[in-house]
């Protein structure tokens, strides 16, 4: 196997995941979450939906940065492994990795008040909140704080669902942009 052919699948793995669990969780896990909660929740139960969240968004925010490392890696390496020879091939591998690494802009910007005001209402529900840079950034802006009082933890984990839906559909546009390219190169240079 080439290294052009080990980039494709790493970078397709990658992408696919990336995507897979962002769609589990805002469509299965979310949705599990709050099937049996209604407003207004018990103090426990309310506890216990912040720190099941929580749990949940670390894994991802864990797994979302060595894919996205691990994408922009493989696309920028098939991209100067095939300008020279399909330049048309070589933009769509470049677009692949951006499309599937936009997800991190995204949630930085437009996500960045949702997350931290979950983060925040963890934390005044005793849920040990850490360090890490998804658990900070935003966590003292005006917008973060306000969203915090504003709603309720319900309120904000089904949001949170929705924001990240567009993360799940982003990834898998991604993801099918990337097969078809590889799809696309492999009958270029002679077979599938």
């Amino acid at each position: 196997m080439d290294s052009i052919r080990t980039a494709q699948i790493l970078g397709i793995t990658s992408t696919t995941f990336m995507a897979g669990s962002n769609a589990l969780y805002s469509y299965n896990l979310i949705p599990t979450l709050l099937s049996h909660r209604s407003l207004p929740l018990n103090p426990r139960d309310e506890k216990q939906l912040i720190s099941q969240w929580h749990h949940m968004f670390l894994i991802g925010f864990h797994a979302t940065r060595a894919q996205s490392a691990i994408i922009a890696l493989t696309y920028s390496f098939l991209t100067y492994k095939t300008y020279a020879l399909d330049p048309f091939i070589a933009k769509l591998y470049i677009a692949t990795g951006v499309i599937c690494v936009s997800i991190v802009p995204y949630t930085i910007t437009v996500q960045r008040a949702l997350n931290a005001s979950l983060v925040l209402r963890a934390e005044k529900l005793g849920v040990s909140v850490g360090g890490t840079n998804a658990e900070v950034v935003g966590r003292g802006e005006k917008g973060s704080v306000e969203m915090e009082g504003r709603y309720a933890t319900v309120e904000l984990v089904r949001f949170w669902g929705r924001y990240n839906a567009v993360r799940a559909v982003v990834g898998t546009v991604g993801a099918v942009i990337g097969i078809w390219t590889a799809l696309e190169h492999a009958s270029r240079r002679g077979g599938v």
